[in-house]
């Protein structure tokens, strides 16, 4: 929704001044949550691009604000939804909060409730050192060559910032001198040779298949031809047929 988008051509931190110190005194008017050590206060408001980004201290807590500086890229804005702010800090997630009072905004919660702040003074410094974190760049150390290439991963469902912060692999500076960390290949066995003898051939042996070919008698050629003839009985020859000679036919 759009109806309450105000763009602020100018510094909105007395706009947000009022805006919060009538939410105190009408929402959390007698509420126990609050400190009352606390008062209503913008800090550091700037702009961003097209937009500003702020820190606003209240008595219930403390939390960074980016509203809209011009109309372009808020037109899809809607209350609750997530928009993922980059500064040099980082990518945060902002939620859109559409407010009668304030009017369409995101905020990011820095402390809340605001109760481990002693006083006005301490709120000051928590919320200027947090607004100086998220607009200072975190780079990498000057003599990498790389220092500007920071990748940055989409934040995940938690809500946190995960970098990815590239290593250059460089060679040793002996790298002449170090041995390969490689091993060489192993080198092929040399062939056999064809036709080795066998331990059993070289001391005279035989294998059981020769003793028993040996070891056996020979068959007579009568019995393998009664064998033939006369299976039943291979031991005696089958008679030869008689044959009668018939004349005067």
């Amino acid at each position: 929704m759009t109806a309450t988008l105000r763009v602020h051509t100018l510094d909105p931190s007395e706009h947000f001044r009022a805006a919060f110190g009538t939410i105190e005194k009408t929402r959390f008017a007698g509420v126990p949550a609050l400190n009352p050590k606390l008062t209503v206060e913008p800090r550091g408001f700037r702009r961003w691009g097209n937009d500003w980004v702020g820190v606003m201290v209240t008595p219930w807590s403390v939390f960074a604000v980016f509203c809209a500086g011009n109309r372009a890229g808020w037109e899809g804005a809607a209350a609750g939804k997530v928009r993922l702010v980059e500064l040099p800090g980082g990518d945060f997630p902002f939620t859109v909060i559409e407010d009668d009072v304030a009017g369409l905004y995101a905020s990011l919660s820095l402390m809340s409730p605001a109760d481990q702040l002693a006083d006005q003074a301490t709120a000051q410094a928590f919320a200027d050192e947090c607004l100086r974190a998220m607009l200072t760049a975190n780079r990498l150390p000057e003599d990498d060559e790389d220092a500007d290439a920071i990748l940055t991963v989409p934040p995940t469902a938690d809500g946190k910032l995960h970098r990815v912060i590239p290593i250059k692999a460089t060679p040793p500076k002996n790298w002449t001198e170090t041995p390969a960390l490689t091993p060489e290949p192993p080198k092929p066995e040399p062939p056999k040779p064809r036709g080795a003898i066998s331990r059993r051939a070289l001391f005279g042996g035989r294998s059981r298949a020769e003793k028993t070919a040996e070891d056996s008698p020979a068959q007579p050629a009568a019995n393998a031809a009664a064998d033939v003839t006369n299976p039943a009985n291979p031991t005696a020859p089958e008679s030869a047929p008689s044959v009668t000679e018939v004349s005067g036919v």
